[in-house]
């Protein structure tokens, strides 16, 4: 009996060695989801006509063709699988068509070889991308007054948000403002989209009023990740598709991989990215954060032409401090949290120094109203040990005999606004963008634009208790490019309002075309980088680490020429990229490779990235002008190795003309 069940439970652990541990995995089918069906199966007609066609997500025929799309993704499990050996998580049906299904990985071999699949991915981790700035950036008297006023900013406009989540009855999001002002819990979507006019209160005080961008805008959120842990494109890609199918006029998306997934062939086309590409062609606006992985280069993991990705900016306002000795020395730092430990201790302020730092060590202050203060200077805070030191008597054994050191900590709740602003936060991730795993070089320029992402005053959750300094707060101070893309959302929503037939790349184009490369003392924009030293160093700033500039909102309302693009564009950049698989473009987006855009630096976008010239070459643009009868004259700088011809020098545009003849000619010299 004994060899019996030995002999079982060899049998059973070669079995588990075998089959190996159930993973989930997504699948792409043949046959058009619902956001491009042209017809062709029997039983539904056609539900789109032309390729950028805007459809009715709640009719009777998109309901039933995404029926029978999930029926046949059960019918398919079923014939390989017994019941009870798979799970499937989702059914994707408007943006791809497809499912995520939770297999081992000897059923996801027979998965991939069944008929009708097209490909077989095993799902990856994804993470978060984690007040003032409506005035930073102009909103209340440069644009809001357009729109009709800050209770009009943004109406009928629905930004969609993947996210951890939200509590809906913060005032931020209440349909009137209520008092007494309770906790909310979604700081990107208040960004982009809450009330204007929220008393911002944490620890008893108040730090000023708290405005989303476009504070009339409704918003949709869809819980697919978690705070600390992050989640998976699975989920993701099912929020997504969801948020398109629900109505959602922009896509504002904190999150990304940690790195271009290994078993993608291009960072171009991969279930999230083809899910993105999808949405777009329903035009809806995408914002996704660029990363946090800078200053270092190659950095970035947004990647694709059809997405606006946001670098983070350090915007004008400072918290600083100070502490006051007994001897009169003044010495600068900034305010700084009560941690536990200083409570436990019963203390009723306290100072923390620095005896060492790290080159480009960073300190965030917290503004808050106890005396508390760091001083982030190594010189400063020897000055703090001297003076204790020598005003404070010890006998022959070391032990104080009276502690005769003071001094006072100012409370450092007003902030300092800086005219250096705005700089690229040393945390933004940085390009050159690339096109696969390899790291190569795209013909794309990355990130797309600026805008505020360092120390960003918003909503809270109450019980989050992944930053110890706001737990129980309604608000918190945050920084990440997961700052910066819903700013870029709620400014896109702005523009999609007063231009509501403009199309994402046209209001991408807006946004670009018309963003400043000059902070607000004149000067070329500035970059955070590491330093040698214990302070961060300002370098000048490149469009690898700022894109087109910074976002400047009242200016894209009337950005005068924009750079259209549609999802037939969007297929030519793909089929002319060197190294991507023509079948797996097929498998991605339903179409062949018959396009004759010749060179992937022709995709219009308002920008030029050519990875690898060589003598010469020429790109082409169309531009379209959305203004009054204009004349432009065409003017190019760059580095004196490469040399510029634009054709023509100038043009004259009747209103809602287009010209695609303007070209340049770029000579590496």
């Amino acid at each position: 009996m004994k060899v019996f069940q030995l002999l079982c439970s060899i049998l059973v652990l070669l079995l588990l060695l075998r089959t190996g541990k159930p993973e989930i995995y997504i699948v792409t089918m043949d046959g058009e989801p619902v956001i491009s069906y042209k017809g062709g199966v029997p039983g539904f007609e056609p539900i789109v006509v032309d390729t950028d066609e805007k459809i009715d997500t709640t009719s009777e025929l998109v309901t039933s063709y995404a029926q029978h799309l999930e029926e046949e993704h059960d019918m398919l499990l079923g014939s390989l699988f017994d019941h009870g050996t798979y799970k499937k998580l989702y059914s994707y049906k408007h943006l791809i068509n497809g499912f995520a299904v939770h297999i081992s990985p000897e059923q996801a071999e027979t998965l991939r070889r069944a008929p009708g699949v097209k490909s077989l991915e095993r799902d990856w981790k994804v993470r978060r991308l984690t007040t003032h700035t409506p005035q930073f950036l102009g909103l209340p008297t440069g644009v809001w007054p357009t729109g009709g006023g800050f209770d009009r900013a943004g109406e009928n406009i629905v930004i969609g948000f993947v996210d951890s989540g939200i509590y809906p009855h913060h005032p931020s999001f209440a349909t009137y403002n209520t008092d007494p002002y309770e906790p909310l819990p979604n700081h990107t979507a208040a960004i982009a989209a809450g009330n204007n006019g929220i008393p911002v209160r944490m620890h008893g005080h108040e730090f000023g009023k708290a405005s989303g961008m476009a504070p009339r805008a409704r918003i949709a959120v869809y819980k697919a990740l978690y705070r600390l842990f992050g989640g998976f494109i699975a989920d993701v890609v099912a929020a997504i598709d969801q948020a398109v199918h629900d109505g959602v006029d922009i896509l504002s998306l904190s999150v990304g991989p940690n790195s271009p997934p290994a078993t993608t062939k291009t960072t171009f086309l991969n279930p999230f990215d083809a899910t993105l590409l999808a949405a777009v062609k329903a035009g809806v606006f995408v914002a996704q954060a660029a990363g946090n992985g800078g200053p270092f280069p190659k950095t970035l993991v947004s990647y694709s032409p059809w997405i606006t990705s946001v670098a983070a900016a350090i915007d004008d306002r400072r918290y600083k401090n100070h502490l006051t000795l007994g001897n009169g020395k003044i010495l600068p730092g900034i305010v700084c949290h009560v941690s536990e430990t200083a409570k436990s201790l019963g203390a009723i302020g306290f100072v923390l120094v620095v005896e060492n730092a790290s080159p480009g060590t960073k300190f965030d202050p917290v503004p808050v109203g106890v005396p508390g203060i760091l001083i982030t200077d190594v010189s400063k805070s020897m000055d703090l040990v001297d003076y204790y030191n020598i005003s404070t008597p010890r006998d022959w054994t070391g032990r104080v005999k009276s502690f005769n050191a003071t001094g006072s900590i100012g409370d450092g709740l007003m902030p300092i606004l800086h005219k250096s602003a705005p700089q690229v936060a040393l945390f933004s991730a940085r390009g050159p963008n690339i096109k696969d795993f390899n790291f190569q070089d795209a013909d794309l320029l990355k990130p797309d634009i600026l805008a505020p992402g360092s120390l960003i005053w918003s909503a809270w959750s109450p019980n989050g208790t992944d930053e110890p300094n706001y737990v129980g707060e309604g608000f918190a101070m945050i920084s990440g490019t997961s700052m910066a893309a819903p700013h870029i959302a709620g400014i896109a929503a702005l523009v999609k309002q007063k231009h509501s037939h403009w199309s994402p790349a046209a209001i991408k184009s807006a946004l670009m075309t018309t963003s400043t490369k000059l902070d607000r003392a004149g000067r070329p924009l500035q970059a955070q980088q590491y330093s040698e030293t214990e302070a961060m160093k300002l370098v000048a700033a490149t469009p690898f680490d700022y894109g087109s500039g910074h976002v400047d909102p009242r200016a894209a309302l009337d950005p005068g020429l924009i750079f259209d693009a549609g999802y037939e564009d969007y297929l030519g950049f793909l089929c002319t990229t060197p190294g991507i698989d023509v079948h797996e473009i097929k498998n991605y987006t339903n179409s062949p490779c018959n396009y004759t855009m010749k060179h992937p630096s022709n995709f219009n976008t308002p920008s030029i990235t050519v990875s690898h010239l060589v003598k010469t070459q020429t790109v082409t643009r169309m531009v379209t002008n959305v203004a009054e009868e204009e004349t432009y004259v065409i003017a190019a700088r760059m580095q004196p190795s490469i040399a510029i011809e634009a054709t023509p020098s100038a043009m004259t545009l009747k209103p809602g003309a287009s010209r695609s003849s303007p070209s340049a000619l770029l000579l590496d010299q």
